[in-house]
């Protein structure tokens, strides 16, 4: 895994806003959005990719001994190819029975996807749609003989708010600067077993909303 992706960037940076004709509802601790005629868009699409997972910048204060920025970095960089490959194992399973083919990840994680994001990552991959999915968590995520992540006290992280984990997993189309479906919903399980992640986000979550079949 560490060959596919060596020098990769987190390419995180304008996946939030800017929704305008776009329905919302919530669930819990979920907050789903779509277009109107999500399914029938989806019909139309024949490739997909699914990118690396990436974790949202945040700051610290004071790290544990031991534990430097670049660990940190390097830490998130290998969880979310992790995640990427353990959900896109389970689409892939699909290919074949459905109009749309996920790309394979050494597709997905082409250099030229370098930096982009929306419509210009989907273009640049040459695929009708994106999958993009980025973290939100107050902890520090590390190797995994030094288990994996590490809750960070109150006061010592910035740029996220809260005890939980989320992702905000969202798709663009390659002929659209916004999105057409976006899910921000609560995370669980222990980034020591991105595979067991994986499971439950497919299961409990991914197989009611997700608008690609799993």
């Amino acid at each position: 895994m560490k060959n596919v992706l060596v020098s990769r960037k987190i390419w995180l940076a304008t996946l939030l806003l800017g929704i305008t004709s776009i329905t919302y509802g919530q669930k819990s601790t979920q907050k789903y959005v779509s277009i109107d005629d999500l399914k029938n868009v989806v019909k139309t699409h024949k490739s997909v990719a699914l990118v690396p997972f990436t974790f949202a910048k945040k700051e610290y204060s004071e790290l544990p001994d031991g534990i430097t920025k670049e660990i940190i970095a390097k830490s998130e960089t290998e969880k979310g190819l992790s995640l990427q490959m353990y959900v896109h194992e389970r689409l892939a399973k699909k290919n074949g029975k459905y109009p749309y083919q996920w790309i394979s990840i050494a597709d997905a994680n082409k250099d030229v996807a370098e930096g982009l994001s929306g419509s210009a990552l989907a273009k640049a991959l040459g695929v009708d749609a994106v999958v993009t999915s980025v973290i939100e968590t107050p902890k520090i995520i590390l190797p995994d003989d030094q288990g994996g992540e590490q809750m960070m006290k109150g006061g010592n992280v910035h740029g996220v708010s809260g005890s939980n984990t989320f992702v905000i997993m969202t798709i663009y189309t390659a002929d659209s600067e916004e999105p057409i479906w976006k899910w921000k919903l609560k995370m669980n399980g222990s980034f020591k077993n991105t595979k067991l992640m994986a499971a439950t986000l497919a299961k409990n979550y991914l197989a009611d909303k997700f608008p690609y079949k799993f």
